[in-house]
């Protein structure tokens, strides 16, 4: 992998809440469930992220799967995003759906992005 692609992993985990770390890690969908299982998410951030990294280093990340990451961050630390779902077909394309904030949530879908790398 690349220095820069490890860099971006780096600085774009750094942005994620450990609240909810675990829930952007699966729905990036990057590493196997087997493997997250192995993190121990109980250890200093930075610590946390150089595992991280380096199991994506072992798998190889490219700059597409670094951005797909960045881009799931993104939409749920910054959109309020409330539901994440891979589209059907098989191939890398994603249905962001965010839903209306505050105490009133009815749970209705306000507004839906497609993503595809």
């Amino acid at each position: 992998m690349d220095e820069t692609v490890a860099e971006f992993i780096k600085r774009t985990i750094l942005k994620i809440p450990m609240t909810e770390m675990m829930t952007i890690l699966k729905a990036w969908d990057f590493l196997p469930e087997n493997q997250l299982q192995t993190v121990n998410f109980r250890q200093r951030k930075e610590s946390l992220v150089q595992d991280l990294v380096l199991l994506c280093e072992n798998k190889r990340a490219s700059l597409r799967d670094a951005a797909l990451l960045d881009i799931i961050c993104f939409f749920s630390v910054f959109s309020s995003l409330r539901c994440l779902l891979p589209s059907s077909g098989g191939n890398r394309l994603w249905s962001l759906r965010t839903q209306a904030p505050g105490p009133d949530f009815s749970g209705s879908v306000h507004g839906s992005v497609i993503v595809s790398l």
